[in-house]
C-alpha cells in the first residue's frame, strides 16, 4: 500500500512538473524585454489620450460603483486590492457586487471561492435580482417563472465561478490562464485569502501567508489584471472605540498591506449597536450603512464612502446617486 502511494505521489509530482515546465513556455510567462522610458511614456500618453476624448472613460476596470471609481479610476490592470474585514462584514457581499459590476459593464470576471460553493454564492445572485431572501428561495417560496425569467439578468452575464477548495497558487496560475485565453476574463477575485493553500515549507503560518500574497501580486502582474481578494482581520478591530479596522489589524502576515496597492475595509457600524457613523466628516445613520474605507491607495487618495447595504438580499448600492465619472 505504501509502495501505490509512493507512486501515486510520484505521478503526481511528475504531472506538476510537466504542467510547469508547459506553462512556462506559454507567451504568458516568457521574459519581458525592458523597455526605454520614451515608449512607456509615450504608450502613457496614449492611455491619456483616450480618457480625455471620452473614448475611455476608466482607465481600469469598472467596479460598479461610481463613488469607488471616482477614486480608483477602476481597478487598474497588475494591482493587488486588498479587500478586508471582519466575520459578518459583507466581505463577500461586497465581492460579489463588485464582480457583477464588472460583468455588467463588459469586464469577464472570474471569482475563485475557496469558501462558499457555486450553489451558494448563485443564491446570493439570484436573492439579490428576485428581491426574495435565501431562505425564502431555499423554502421555495418564489414564482418560479418569475425567478427563471429574472435569472437571465445573472446567467447573461460573463462571470465564471471556480469554487475549488484549498486552491494552490499553482493550480490558480494554471486556471487563470485558461480563462483568460479561453474567455478573455479581465478581473478575478479570491474568496478569501487565508484559505489558500501555500508553501507547506514555510516555518510559520505568517510566512505562507505571505507567500500566498506575493503570489496573487505576482499573477496580478503577469497576467496584466487586477486581482481583488478577500482577507480576514483579527480580533485587534473590536478593542477600537470606533469599530474601525486598521492596517495592523490584517490578519496572519504584515506583508499582505506591503504587497497591495489597494487596501479597502468593510464594516458595517450598526453590527456594533452604534446608532450614528462619522464617515469623512459627516454624520450618517448605521441603519443599512456599509462604510468602504480605502485605508491604502498607492496611486490615489485614501478616503471612506458610504454604501447602502441591503442584507436580507444581499445588495449593495451606492448611498446616493452620484454623477457619472469626468475623467
Amino acid at each position: 500500500a505504501i509502495g501505490v502511494l509512493l507512486c501515486a505521489s510520484k505521478d503526481n509530482e511528475v504531472v506538476e512538473y510537466a504542467e510547469k515546465e508547459l506553462f512556462n513556455i506559454s507567451t504568458f510567462t516568457q521574459s519581458k524585454e525592458p523597455k526605454h522610458i520614451s515608449r512607456c511614456v509615450d504608450q502613457y500618453l496614449i492611455e491619456i489620450e483616450k480618457i480625455k476624448n471620452h473614448k475611455k472613460l476608466l482607465s481600469g476596470v469598472a467596479s460598479g460603483f461610481t463613488s469607488i471609481d471616482r477614486i480608483t479610476g477602476g481597478w487598474q490592470p497588475k494591482d493587488l486590492i486588498i479587500l478586508a474585514g471582519r466575520t459578518s462584514m459583507g466581505k463577500t457581499a461586497m465581492a460579489l457586487q463588485l464582480a457583477k459590476g464588472s460583468a455588467e459593464n463588459n469586464f469577464p470576471v472570474a471569482i475563485f471561492s475557496l469558501e462558499m460553493s457555486e450553489e451558494q454564492l448563485t443564491g446570493r445572485y439570484l436573492s439579490g435580482i428576485s428581491g426574495k431572501s435565501n431562505m425564502e428561495l431555499r423554502a421555495g417560496k418564489v414564482d418560479l417563472m418569475k425567478l427563471g425569467a429574472d435569472s437571465e439578468q445573472i446567467a447573461s452575464l460573463p462571470i465564471y465561478i471556480d469554487d475549488t477548495p484549498m486552491i494552490s497558487l499553482f493550480e490558480m496560475r494554471s486556471k487563470v490562464k485558461k480563462l483568460i485565453v479561453q474567455h478573455g476574463i479581465q478581473i478575478i477575485v479570491v474568496d478569501y485569502l487565508q484559505l489558500m493553500s501555500g508553501d507547506k515549507s514555510k516555518n510559520s503560518r505568517e510566512q505562507e501567508v505571505s507567500s500566498i500574497s506575493r503570489g496573487l501580486k505576482a499573477i496580478a502582474k503577469e497576467f496584466n489584471i487586477p486581482v481583488i481578494a478577500l482577507s480576514q482581520l483579527n480580533r485587534g478591530t473590536e478593542d477600537h472605540k470606533e469599530k474601525k479596522p486598521m492596517l495592523s489589524d490584517l490578519r496572519e502576515s504584515g506583508a499582505i498591506e506591503q504587497d497591495a496597492d489597494i487596501v479597502a475595509f468593510v464594516y458595517r457600524p450598526a453590527y456594533y449597536g452604534l446608532k450614528t457613523a462619522d464617515v469623512n466628516g459627516d454624520e450618517y445613520s448605521s441603519q443599512g450603512l456599509m462604510v468602504f474605507d480605502i485605508a491604502k491607495n498607492r496611486n490615489g487618495a485614501c478616503i471612506a464612502l458610504p454604501l447602502k447595504h441591503n442584507e436580507a438580499l444581499t445588495e449593495i448600492t451606492d448611498f446616493q446617486k452620484v454623477e457619472e465619472c469626468a475623467f
